[in-house]
């Protein structure tokens, strides 16, 4: 393992400081969220129109004599397209950058809600003398192979109410859905006839 516990700090110290920070390009209100989606909603705009400004990309100041404007109506063309292009290709990549940095980002917390969500499962499982040995839902459907229970849970909130399940229908239910959705669904009894046959689940997506 790669990141261990100070590292693991360190990452969330750096999380916190954005709510902290008082730079004057980076200063974040609470509500950090809604900050950096009208941030970066506005670059895509930007981007969308062509203009890094209300009323276009920053006139030119490149040319000949102290006025600092282009001598001929050539220069002024060539100056023009010089000087447009380069912020808006500096913008253009920057903004894409971003959009891919949102990207990575909503499913690196996807996987760090699940597999916190996972270990909260694993952790809190019930060890009641009473409970059953074997999974609830589909104990006798696999001819003599019933399986022990692996977790007694919803399921990282997949499922509306929890339950004793084996390994096989626990993983089953995690690839229906996304943790806290309550949209996982259980395996059917031919899907779990056909998973008892060929060693995999055939998982309907809708």
């Amino acid at each position: 393992m790669s990141v261990n516990a100070t590292a693991a700090k360190n990452l969330f110290d750096q999380l916190r400081a954005l709510h902290q920070n008082q730079d004057g390009h980076t200063k974040i209100p609470a509500r950090l969220v809604d900050h950096l989606e009208a941030r970066l909603l506005a670059a895509l705009e930007r981007d969308r129109t062509g203009s890094l400004v209300v009323d276009g990309w920053p006139a030119s100041t490149t040319g000949n004599g102290s006025s600092g404007l282009p001598t001929s109506s050539v220069e002024a063309a060539v100056v023009s397209l010089v000087d447009s292009r380069q912020p808006r290709d500096h913008h253009r990549e920057l903004t894409r950058r971003a959009a891919e940095a949102l990207e990575d980002a909503v499913v690196a917390l996807n996987t760090l809600r699940s597999a916190l969500a996972s270990i909260d499962d694993l952790t809190k499982t019930s060890v009641d003398p009473k409970a059953p040995r074997t999974c609830a839902h589909c104990t006798g459907k696999r001819g003599s192979n019933d399986r022990p229970v692996y977790a007694t849970s919803t399921v990282a909130d997949r499922l509306d109410h929890a339950i004793a399940l084996c390994s096989a229908c626990w993983h089953f239910v995690e690839q229906t859905a996304q943790p806290g959705t309550r949209a996982g669904y259980l395996p059917s009894d031919d899907q779990i006839r056909s998973h008892e046959e060929k060693g995999r689940w055939r998982i309907r997506v809708p």
